[in-house]
């Protein structure tokens, strides 16, 4: 269903609210969640849409609506709102809400000069697809909202002064630990990377 009101995206393009798109993004955010209701979200947010809103606008009340709405009684609200956030993070990172390779990743950030490029030295792109591989973007779920929000605030790679977001988490665990092993061995380093992202990823 869309309606005349534009809606501006992340990249500055104008497009048509399309309703049907938020239900989706929302009830995605609540799948095998028990005691939350995608409906009550959208409910609590009491979305206000008017022509020229962003698309960062509406993720944020979303988040927002999600994170009011836990209690003790209801507690998986944190991960509700947990999801919002990341997927808000993905387009944010990504452009959209897959990720981007590893590889890809690392040369986009080394071109913006926030990453170091001697990453690109230490590992051959056969290695840096091998990292990609053991990557699970899947454990951003496992976040409660304030993990997930420290992490935004504290850790993630990002400009500072604009609030500009350069990696996702799961991009960051990896990064960690292939800068912390990257002068070891090549014959045992990626054994080692594999585990140290295991562990830090999955708390």
């Amino acid at each position: 269903m869309t309606s005349p009101i534009n809606i501006i995206k992340r990249t500055g393009q104008k497009e048509g609210l399309n309703i049907d798109k938020i239900h989706r993004v929302v009830e995605f955010a609540c799948s095998n969640l028990a005691g939350v209701s995608s409906s009550q979200i959208e409910m609590n947010a009491n979305l206000q849409f008017y022509d020229g809103m962003t698309s960062a606008e509406i993720q944020e009340i979303l988040v927002r609506s999600a994170n009011d709405l836990i209690s003790l009684d209801h507690p998986n609200y944190q991960y509700a709102a947990a999801r919002l956030l990341s997927y808000a993070i993905y387009k944010e990172v990504f452009g959209h809400f897959t990720a981007l390779p590893l590889s890809e990743m690392i040369k986009k950030n080394v071109d913006r000069g926030v990453y170091d490029k001697e990453i690109l030295e230490k590992f051959t792109i056969e290695e840096l697809e091998k990292l990609d591989s053991y990557i699970n973007h899947k454990r951003d779920e496992n976040f409660t909202y304030a993990g997930l929000r420290q992490v935004l605030d504290k850790y993630l790679c990002q400009d500072r002064s604009s609030g500009t977001i350069f990696e996702s988490p799961q991009h960051m665990y990896m990064m960690i630990a292939a800068t912390l092993f990257a002068n070891y061995p090549r014959e045992t380093r990626m054994h080692y990377i594999r585990r140290y992202y295991d562990c830090i990823s999955l708390f």
